[in-house]
């Protein structure tokens, strides 16, 4: 009966990692991304849309991007297996352009200048504070149209909108780490 009892324990503690740990979250299938106009562009992980970046740089960020959306999240994490915001944004630019960003998104804030969220370009960096009165704690990719990438503590990387209600709430500011 005892032996029974710890086996059904443990295989209990296995299934709640692999879920907490995103072992049983289904893979995103990745799709060229969807040209109608009335159409949702990132719906189901498929892509930034390669003819909104024009330079070479945005070419590169756009294409590191894309090979990361859908990775779970992982805290700490710079990896396919697993990235926390931080360590996707500091991938994401090393990988592109060999740009070393610190690994921690209040480290981030310092870094490049101030931008006015009405002047954001692609590749700008956007901040939150995701607990209150603990200051910058999450960090983004500006990507156009209002949107960013970013590694969600429950979603993995993907794009959200800076007008969804929780980011809103919690948007900081943003930095310019790239010269134009």
């Amino acid at each position: 009966m005892k032996v029974k009892i710890l086996g059904l324990l443990g295989a209990g503690c296995l299934l709640l990692s692999c879920w907490y740990c995103g072992g049983l979250r289904p893979k995103p299938k990745y799709t060229e991304p969807n040209t109608s106009e009335n159409s949702d562009r990132y719906h189901g992980n498929s892509g930034l849309d390669r003819e909104k970046t024009s330079s070479s740089v945005n070419r590169a960020l756009t294409q590191q991007i894309n090979a990361y959306l859908g990775v779970p999240y992982r805290w700490g994490g710079t990896t396919r297996s697993g990235m926390d915001c931080s360590g996707f944004v500091r991938t994401v630019f090393k990988n592109a352009i060999e740009l070393t960003l610190p690994h921690r998104a209040r480290s981030m804030f310092k870094e490049g200048r101030f931008v006015e969220e009405s002047e954001l370009q692609f590749g700008d960096l956007v901040f939150f504070e995701k607990i209150e009165n603990y200051g910058v704690s999450h960090v983004g990719i500006y990507v156009g149209e209002n949107e960013f990438a970013h590694a969600s503590t429950h979603n993995g990387v993907i794009i959200s909108n800076l007008n969804e209600k929780y980011y809103r709430r919690r948007y900081v500011g943003a930095r310019r780490i790239l010269k134009r």
